[in-house]
């Protein structure tokens, strides 16, 4: 479930179109957004500019179905061994695809916490799924012990019909 969000407006800032450009950049953060149509949220805040205009580009791109900017906890995401939790910028629905994705800015995308945090939600995700393909193999194996199961009674009814009816025909020919 999408958990709801708790954003604070700070003092003298407020609300903004999400196509406004707001400067300094520094003051994104202070900002509440509005306008979104494709967003899950009506409002969202941003940490950068680089998220802003991210989720112009979101709301513009006509593959994009739906956007989240998670709130805080709404993943339980852990790399460094469980020592840091990792939230997501932006959780992004196509028609084929859902994805997890993190903005940075260029000489950010060389940064080892990053893909960590990358590589610590691919084996989570990976984990997730051969559990999953774990529990159909294990389906699988119970539904072929239960056709089995009945082909086997079914052959037994079938073999003593056939001998109630030859037994029959056999009462009735003498």
């Amino acid at each position: 479930a999408i958990l709801p969000q708790h954003m604070t407006e700070v003092v003298g800032y407020g609300r903004k179109d999400y196509r406004e450009v707001i400067t300094p950049k520094s003051a994104v953060r202070k900002y509440i957004f509005t306008g979104f149509m494709k967003s899950y949220y009506v409002e969202n805040k941003f940490d950068s500019t680089t998220e802003q205009d991210f989720a112009f580009i979101l709301e513009n791109e006509s593959k994009v179905l739906k956007w989240l900017r998670p709130v805080t906890n709404q993943f339980s995401i852990y790399w460094g061994n469980g020592a840091h939790k990792y939230e997501p910028d932006f959780i992004v629905e196509t028609e084929d695809s859902i994805y997890m994705i993190e903005t940075k800015k260029a000489k950010e995308v060389t940064d080892d916490d990053a893909i960590a945090r990358a590589e610590a939600e691919f084996t989570r995700m990976k984990s997730e799924l051969t559990y999953k393909e774990d529990s159909i193999d294990l389906k699988s194996k119970k539904l072929d012990a239960e056709i089995s199961a009945l082909s086997t009674e079914y052959d037994t009814v079938k073999n003593l019909i056939s001998k109630s009816i030859e037994k029959t025909f056999t009462m009735f020919s003498s």
